[in-house]
């Protein structure tokens, strides 16, 4: 005998979606190269290039902005020394954005800021000298750069005021990075005052990239390494983190592996293997801000269809699925990487009702409805399993009756009604005898089959 079943809670706890909740394209203005994405708010939105020199002739470092909420967009170029090959916007409000880029062919860099919305940029006095990582303003004085490692090992700095010079953090703050270890342009987190950053190094064994994070959780002036994980991926990852020690790696971007994401909940001192991604990988990734909910981009193959799916179990489930539209590939990526499948794209999300979603140079998909990206509600399910396939005469079976909370909201209140199998033949008469039962969390009335629970945390 075998009891295996999902059941659905039958009070009015699960929140069904209306159809007119979903993502609408808006064409931009073609760009350049790879793109990275920032949302500053509702309205808000800076989309930079970064070039490689591999899929275009020029390298031209551009942007697009939007200060109406995608109705309009506006297409930028950041400088016409195209020897630079990466550039990357960090915007701090709706006029004000700072630029780092590099050269794709020599050790050069430069620091630039716009209060214009980006119609004219300033060379900032301090220069950078080292690869850049990461650079994040609080405020309008103070923020944190880390770049590349030089010699005394990572590169980081603080300012407090507002770019023009920066203070290089002593090196005993900051834990010595492994040989050919680098930092990827604008592949970190802000969460507070945790600050995250992926490094990499390439392995030669496998051919792909071992990853860790760099973490530091008093905004940048002391930094750990965790562990390394070798994802099988030869792109950067996209990671991200719901507090200061929870989070999980995608891994399995650019092949069709049907992979898992890996989790942390020590803050990248070890990592672990979760469940199944529910499609076919793709970059992007974001929180819902303020909850422990990630969202993430897929690409269902049989359909054709790209759409968004969330965590909030660190990717051992995945929930709340909402479709974007058709796939459509860049040929452009077919052609330099030799996939034939979607790859690229980026996320952003400003709150549960308002997200930017970008998948090529010439369009960007935008969520805004009053129907959140993830039920704000209480999402229940109930799953009962026996331990058991057979039962032997005088022998026993163990139930176990699981709830789970998949929303972003706790559940309050909750009664769930079942009877245990002795209670159901013959009015408690039968081959069955109740041995025990107990709870780990509210109250189990076995004689009336009712489990009482006062609240379930998201």
């Amino acid at each position: 005998m075998k009891t295996k079943q999902i059941l659905l809670l039958s009070t009015a706890l699960l929140l069904s979606f209306s159809a007119i909740a979903q993502w609408v394209k808006q064409n931009t203005p073609a760009m350049n190269g790879l793109y990275i994405m920032h949302a500053v708010n509702k309205n808000t939105m800076w989309t930079s290039n970064t070039n490689l020199g591999l899929l275009d002739t020029a390298h031209i470092p551009q942007f697009i902005r939007t200060g109406d909420g995608g109705r309009t967009y506006k297409l930028g170029q950041l400088d016409r020394d195209y020897s630079y090959g990466y550039g990357y916007i960090e915007p701090f409000d709706a006029k004000t954005a700072y630029l780092m880029a590099g050269s794709a062919t020599t050790p050069n860099f430069y620091f630039r800021r716009t209060t214009d919305s980006g119609a004219t940029w300033q060379d900032m006095p301090y220069r950078l000298t080292t690869y850049p990582g990461l650079i994040h303003f609080y405020d309008a004085n103070n923020g944190i750069y880390v770049g590349d490692p030089d010699s005394l090992g990572f590169y980081a700095a603080f300012t407090t005021n507002g770019g023009n010079t920066f203070t290089r953090i002593p090196q005993v703050n900051l834990p010595r990075p492994d040989a050919d270890e680098y930092t990827n342009l604008g592949n970190f987190q802000v969460l507070g005052d945790n600050l995250f950053l992926e490094t990499y190094k390439f392995d030669p064994q496998s051919f792909y990239l071992n990853k860790r994070i760099m973490r530091s959780t008093d905004r940048g002036r002391n930094w750990t390494l965790g562990a390394w994980v070798n994802t099988g991926d030869v792109f950067e990852s996209r990671f991200r983190f719901t507090d200061a020690n929870n989070g999980i790696i995608l891994r399995g971007i650019g092949t069709i592996d049907m992979k898992s994401p890996l989790y942390t909940t020590d803050g990248g001192a070890t990592w672990q293997e979760s469940s199944k991604y529910p499609g076919l990988v793709s970059y992007p990734i974001d929180n819902i801000p303020n909850t422990q909910t990630m969202m993430a981009i897929f690409q269902d193959t049989v359909r054709g269809v790209t759409f968004t799916a969330a965590t909030n179990d660190l990717g051992k489930t995945w929930n709340s699925r909402k479709d974007i539209g058709p796939s459509i590939l860049d040929r452009r990526y077919v052609a330099l990487l030799g996939l034939d499948y979607y790859v690229n794209g980026q996320l952003e999300i400003v709150d549960n009702n308002t997200a930017w979603a970008q998948f090529s140079n010439t369009a960007i998909h935008r969520y805004e409805n009053a129907t959140p990206l993830v039920p704000e509600k209480p999402d229940l399910d109930l799953q009962l399993k026996a331990d058991n396939d057979g039962l032997p005469l005088y022998g026993s079976v163990k139930y176990t009756l699981t709830v789970t909370n998949r929303g972003i909201s706790p559940a309050t209140g909750v009664r769930i009604n079942w009877l245990p199998p002795y209670k159901r033949t013959n009015n408690g008469v039968g081959p069955y005898a109740y041995q025990a039962a107990y709870a780990d969390k509210g109250r189990y009335d076995s004689w009336n089959g009712v489990w009482t629970l006062d609240k379930i945390d998201a």
